[in-house]
């Protein structure tokens, strides 16, 4: 899931890779998206993110290469706007 105040995503949320560790857990990525709808910024957040996937360095790093892909609608007005999205990893 996301949140980005009102915006919508256009397509799905890209996936993260998921790796051979079989982690599971939350991670939440914060994103800054500019006006036309791309994410310029995503870094992990701590405070949300749990279970042993939230310390693997590998599921982290993936699931800020795929907030980095997402794209959202654009807006008329100019700047950056703050939200983030919220990434599941389940053991298989």
């Amino acid at each position: 899931g996301y949140s980005l105040a009102g915006r919508g995503l256009l397509g799905e949320l890209p996936r993260p890779q998921y790796d051979r560790s079989n982690d599971a857990g939350t991670i939440v990525v914060d994103i800054v998206v500019d006006a036309r709808g791309r994410v310029t910024d995503a870094r992990i957040r701590v405070s949300g993110s749990e279970g042993s996937a939230a310390s693997n360095a590998n599921l982290r790093r993936s699931a800020v290469e795929a907030a980095r892909k997402a794209s959202f609608e654009a807006v008329a007005k100019a700047g950056n706007q703050q939200g983030y999205i919220v990434y599941y990893f389940r053991q298989r």
